[in-house]
């Protein structure tokens, strides 16, 4: 998060814009009106940015019920702008995007997942039958056999940053000759641009350390990189996050070997890494990593 938004003489309704309560019967009153009749049931805003008089934006993600009491998420990114000048943002927002929508009352305009203007290949990644089509391309990566077959896949999502990236994971369901069905997971990872690529082979780095000084720092192996989605494929590993292994009593025997790891691995020589140059996105981050590292605390 940057900044912190409060009552702001420029955006009239940010107190509103903010408020998950509130968000919640815009969003629904929104999907009502494009006749999906599913209930929000909840409503939580994710990440925040904010601009004093010039504008704010929130990623919002809500949680759906339907009429047969099926539960969905759907994610929503707003962008609220000074009195005026929302009208001119989304008529050129809408050439790029044209299911972006507007609020004129409060001067924002809001992106349904997966349309993004800059993650065009995300609405594709999300059709059952196109996943359907890669898995059975690349069997071999995914460690099947090439006589499998795919029958189902569902996804799960993960983490959205509009505009940059998107992680979803999928779980398909898989036969392979008289074997039973069995299911396989894996995380897929899409970029806005070729940057996919270059976090694609710093990770095919890291992996080619372990065994030297940052053998205690291993990452999940890598399951094919696919240029024209500027997207990549990586296994699921199962384990606990580290908010969970917080809870648990064990805790404390856990956290040395993590920093020990840690330490390995930011000593380590992993090759092609590029300069750290870009503050302006590296900062907010960190900032946000602090926030939620202090929840912890």
């Amino acid at each position: 998060m940057v900044g912190t938004p409060f009552a702001n003489q420029g955006l009239p309704y940010l107190v509103k814009f903010i408020d998950p309560i509130c968000m919640q019967s815009r969003f629904e009153a929104f999907l009502h009106s494009k006749g999906n009749r599913q209930v929000v049931t909840a409503c939580r805003i994710e990440k925040v940015s904010f601009r004093p008089d010039k504008h704010c934006s929130a990623l919002f993600r809500v949680y759906l019920h339907d009429e047969m009491e099926r539960s969905a998420e759907q994610w929503f990114f707003a962008k609220m702008y000074a009195t005026g000048k929302g009208r001119q943002r989304y008529e050129k927002e809408r050439l790029k995007e044209p299911t972006v929508a507007f609020w004129p009352e409060w001067d924002t305009i809001f992106w349904t997942f997966p349309h993004d203007a800059k993650l065009p290949q995300l609405a594709g990644l999300l059709q059952p039958n196109r996943v359907l089509q890669l898995i059975s391309q690349h069997f071999a990566q995914l460690g099947l056999s090439s006589n499998a077959v795919c029958h189902d896949v569902t996804c799960k999502r993960v983490k959205y940053v509009p505009g940059k990236r998107c992680v979803l994971r999928f779980q398909a369901e898989i036969s392979e000759g008289e074997e039973p069905r069995h299911q396989i997971q894996f995380y897929s990872k899409t970029f806005s641009n070729e940057q996919s690529r270059y976090v694609y082979e710093t990770l095919q780095a890291v992996s080619a350390c372990v065994g030297s000084e940052a053998g205690q720092f291993e990452s999940p192996p890598l399951l094919g990189h696919f240029d024209e989605l500027h997207t990549f494929w990586q296994a699921n590993w199962p384990g606990e996050s580290m908010a969970r292994l917080y809870r648990q009593e064990s805790w404390p025997e856990v956290l040395p070997p993590i920093a020990q790891g840690l330490a390995a691995f930011h000593l380590s020589q992993i090759s092609g890494l590029r300069p750290a140059t870009y503050l302006d996105e590296i900062v907010p981050e960190v900032l946000g990593d602090a926030e939620w590292i202090a929840d912890f605390v």
